[in-house]
């Protein structure tokens, strides 16, 4: 059940409003491309770019530059390329302490009717209560919640697999 706004909720995860991060985690708009946080250094960041086109060249247009923010930050556009492959192919995008050591994140697109990525459901964690098993665990309720929030706006591709980040072109309104 939802809090007013017409999206389902799964147990134990909590809506967070963007000014309570912004709070926690001030940062300054990195340029043009209208992101608050670096995209490529964020895992809601990473599961936008992952569902649109996400070759090194589209990627360099789009985001001008890479830039490092911790030691984990991605720099490298063929390494971005590379996560964000992994990220399409799982299904949700994760963040190492690459935008804030201590901090890691978990992150899943959200798609319209048309199937065009539109928003990204995502969580933050102390990176001491983010070990592989919790972050596989948490990341299949994130990628859950970007899935029924997509279905509600008329989102669906025919994968039974996973139809928010197939590699499939096949998405289309239900």
């Amino acid at each position: 059940a939802g809090q007013g706004d017409g999206f389902p909720r799964r147990p134990g995860l909590q809506p967070r409003r963007a000014v309570d991060s912004a709070l926690e985690y001030p940062a300054e708009p990195t340029g043009s491309n209208g992101f608050a946080i670096a995209p490529a250094n964020s895992a809601s960041g990473k599961a936008l770019l992952a569902a649109g086109p996400h070759d090194p060249a589209s990627l360099r247009a789009q985001l001008g530059s890479l830039q490092a923010h911790t030691p984990h930050s991605i720099t490298s556009f063929d390494e971005l390329h590379a996560e964000l492959l992994r990220t399409r192919a799982r299904g949700w995008a994760e963040n190492r302490e690459e935008w804030r050591l201590g901090v890691c994140g978990l992150g899943a697109p959200v798609f319209n009717a048309r199937g065009e990525p539109i928003a990204a459901v995502g969580m933050s964690v102390p990176s001491i209560r983010f070990a592989r098993t919790q972050a596989r665990a948490l990341a299949q309720q994130v990628a859950a919640c970007a899935r029924d929030a997509s279905r509600a706006l008329g989102y669906h591709n025919g994968s039974e697999r996973d139809p928010l980040l197939s590699t499939s072109t096949n998405r289309r309104p239900s």
